[in-house]
């Protein structure tokens, strides 16, 4: 259910400031609840290029590092 909320989000707000928020809110739901890493980690990397001044931006890059395996310290 939250996650056809947030495409839907998504597909009619691609500009909007509630974009950035529908893919990071998205990106964690994937990443906590569904299980689903592959999918989280598009949508984090969907912040990372398509929104630079978003405030999730920061994270949205570490928990991609995370996903992908990288050596964070």
């Amino acid at each position: 259910m939250a996650e056809n909320n947030y495409l839907k989000i998504i597909k009619i707000n691609k500009e909007s400031v509630l974009a950035d928020d529908a893919h990071y809110m998205l990106a964690k739901l994937y990443q906590n609840q569904l299980h689903d890493p592959e999918k989280a980690k598009e949508f984090f990397q969907k912040i990372i290029f398509n929104y630079p001044s978003s405030i999730y931006l920061v994270d949205a890059r570490k928990q991609f590092r995370i996903l992908r395996g990288d050596d964070i310290q």
